[in-house]
């Protein structure tokens, strides 16, 4: 895969200029139905619950899946890939908490077959959540927890392999770059579209750890920045060839298949177009095209029911 990453001045032909500022990426598979859903449904998450994690997140809807199973903390744990202890830890956070610590009340915590044994279902909140990802009104259905089963855990599973480090908030940011890029590398729009439309306050450390990072936390590198030629102040998100490898894979699995191919505008087309909007009635033979490598859902494996499920 090849990645375009310079800017140029495109075109000074009969009295107009067209500017772009670096070659973008594009895919049938981002304009999917299923990718545009969940997307929203994880910046609807993320601002319903700005305080949960991309783990976090993955182990409530790993709960969804059994619905209306309850599950024991051993499956739990199985589901989660953690040792015990920080399984019953991220439990209570995910429930009502531990000591002096408000939990996000997307789990309950509730007694099993017997009193020592503590399973764990979903609170209404968390029925809330894994109807945005399921695109139902209400969570009752269990055609909803085979499509978090089938399609949404492995892709979570996918995430949490090749970008361990990620919160939700800073995956909601790459997402939003994927959707906008078309918008910074033709038409120069600021970063700040993604703040606005996320509501982050502090959108700079999102790009620092999805980029080269800092002396004291390594980047991802997953999204790269460069400044806007004519205004230095304004900042132009890109992906990376690795950023674009995972979001196409996203994109992909969300649809049960290999990543479709990307495609680049072709500098020579850019150059006589007099606007951006001219894309849209390019042929195949105006782009490049690259393959992405294609990631296979790994292990990743949907909770199991408890015992008194």
């Amino acid at each position: 895969m090849r990645y375009r990453s310079r800017s140029n001045w495109v075109a000074l032909q009969e009295g107009f200029v067209f500017f772009f500022f670096f070659f973008w990426p594009s895919s049938d598979d981002f304009e999917s139905e299923e990718f545009k859903r969940f997307c929203s449904a994880c910046y609807r998450v993320r601002a319903f619950k700005p305080n949960l994690t991309v783990n976090g997140l993955y182990a409530v809807l790993s709960v969804a899946a059994s619905y209306p199973q309850r599950v024991s903390y051993e499956a739990f744990t199985q589901a989660t890939g953690q040792v015990y202890n920080s399984a019953a830890i991220q439990a209570a956070q995910l429930s009502e908490g531990h000591g002096k610590r408000v939990g996000l009340r997307l789990l309950r915590r509730v007694a099993g077959a017997d009193r020592k044994q503590k399973m764990l279902e979903l609170s209404r909140t968390g029925r809330a959540v894994a109807c945005l990802f399921c695109d139902v009104s209400e969570y009752a259905d269990q055609d909803c927890a085979e499509y978090l089963s089938s399609t949404i855990l492995p892709v979570f599973g996918m995430v949490r392999r090749e970008a361990p480090s990620l919160t939700l908030g800073t995956f909601c940011v790459l997402l939003a770059v994927t959707q906008n890029l078309e918008r910074f590398g033709a038409w120069g729009d600021p970063s700040g579209i993604i703040a606005d439309k996320l509501g982050v306050s502090n959108l700079p450390k999102h790009f620092e750890h999805l980029g080269s990072g800092s002396e004291k936390r390594l980047g991802l590198g997953l999204v790269e920045l460069q400044r806007h030629a004519q205004n230095r102040r304004i900042v132009l998100p890109k992906l990376t060839d690795n950023g674009l490898r995972l979001v196409a894979n996203i994109a992909a699995g969300l649809q049960h298949k290999s990543p479709s191919l990307v495609r680049y505008p072709k500098e020579e087309k850019l150059r006589a177009s007099p606007s951006p909007g001219d894309l849209q009635v390019f042929s195949d033979d105006d782009f490049d095209f690259d393959e992405v490598e294609w990631l296979r859902p790994g292990d990743d494996a949907p909770i199991s029911p408890g015992e008194d499920g």
